[in-house]
């Protein structure tokens, strides 16, 4: 793994360097041809976090649960055991790549494989939950380590059989991020605010926005005012892509 230097620090950043890069982006490569669920929105062509977010749209009750130090959680033995039962590795084969793949004995937080191998490491879990949502007609879907749940009613049994699965898969549930809520009240789910009537941006979007235009319209050279308008320019596209909300005025913005 690399290292990263701060001042007179040296801290780890636990992205693979070298050789190992070579291989964490082969591996990365081979695993994003295994098809990934329905429910999965972080990975599969045409899935985002805006779709993870519009499936909830116009749902009585919505329940989010967040897995705390997901990828830290993902232990050695986890990956060993993919390798070993999901791709019918060899032991000695399994236990190579799952060291190699793995740092501290855990998946790592820099590298271009831990997203997905986080997932297949994990299937057990989701599809656990998946198929114990689809028993009382509740939706369910995934955002790497976002879970989302919605329906006509979401029983407080499910709730805590959600929390007793994730835990006896020997992950826990981030307290501070799970949210509960019912009669069509808003969630924000993956940094979006679902509603009864379609998504929407969080109010500090907007409010970042103004910051910015005020920023372009009060930067002195041109150097600044590039990187203003670049920034200006970001917000409009990320609130655009969200709600489809047109900037008419974007051409003030211009650089003659």
């Amino acid at each position: 793994m690399g290292n990263c230097q701060t001042g007179d620090k040296t801290s780890v950043t636990e992205t693979p360097v070298k050789r190992n890069r070579k291989i964490h982006d082969c591996l990365f490569r081979l695993l994003k041809r295994i098809k990934m669920p329905d429910y999965v929105h972080l990975g599969p062509k045409g899935r985002s976090y805006i779709t993870n977010a519009s499936v909830h749209v116009g749902t009585c009750q919505k329940y989010h649960v967040d897995i705390f130090n997901y990828f830290q959680s993902t232990t050695w033995h986890k990956v060993y055991l993919f390798f070993l039962t999901k791709l019918n590795c060899a032991r000695d084969l399994a236990g190579l790549l799952a060291s190699i793949v793995t740092y501290d004995k855990h998946i790592p937080t820099g590298s271009p494989i831990s997203t997905v191998l986080a997932f297949w490491a994990n299937k057990d879990l989701f599809d656990e939950l998946y198929a114990a949502a689809n028993n009382i007609d509740v939706t369910m879907t995934l955002f790497q380590d976002d879970i989302t749940f919605s329906g006509s009613k979401i029983p407080y049994q499910f709730r805590d059989q959600v929390l007793k699965t994730i835990q006896r898969h020997g992950l826990l549930a981030n307290q501070k991020k799970t949210a509960f809520v019912h009669d069509f009240q808003p969630l924000k789910v993956t940094g979006i605010i679902v509603k009864k009537d379609g998504i929407d941006v969080p109010a500090l979007r907007n409010y970042n926005l103004k910051a910015r235009m005020k920023d372009f319209q009060s930067a002195g050279c041109e150097v600044d005012k590039i990187e203003a308008q670049r920034r200006v320019f970001g917000s409009m596209t990320e609130i655009t892509s969200v709600t489809g909300r047109k900037f008419h005025y974007r051409n003030k913005f211009m650089i003659l």
